[in-house]
């Protein structure tokens, strides 16, 4: 009887032993983990300010591209207009260019040439 009590107070006693380890490391784990939670609130904390300065600029330029955009859609039409009646006058001038063109032609030939005889002797030869 007394060799069993002796056996199981060393079995309670190994018991404890181990479980007063595990409590330890279960207290040294928390304590890290606590200094880690505490880090990152004084981490938030010093980028809380600047993360409202970031999300306050953020949407100030969100604003400003809305208003832009806006702007440029009121302007689109005008553009497109523009647009069409540059390429109308720029046929216009090419039309232009050519017929002008087509009587300096025939202006040279009327200068170079007094009859129409000289002038298709000319073209013949």
């Amino acid at each position: 009887m007394m060799s069993e009590a002796g056996h199981s107070l060393e079995t309670i006693a190994q018991s404890r032993r181990d479980t007063q380890a595990e409590l330890t490391d279960l207290v040294r784990s928390r304590t890290e983990l606590e200094c880690i939670v505490e880090d990152l609130c004084a981490a938030n904390q010093n980028a809380g300010g600047r993360r409202e300065d970031y999300e306050a600029e953020l949407e100030q330029i969100e604003q400003k591209i809305a208003e832009k955009e806006v702007s440029l859609e009121e302007l689109t039409p005008e553009w497109e207009e523009q647009k069409n009646r540059e390429s109308t006058e720029k046929r216009r001038l090419d039309e232009a260019s050519a017929k002008l063109n087509l009587l300096f032609g025939k202006q040279g030939r009327a200068s170079k040439f007094h009859t129409k005889v000289e002038r298709d002797a000319f073209f013949k030869a």
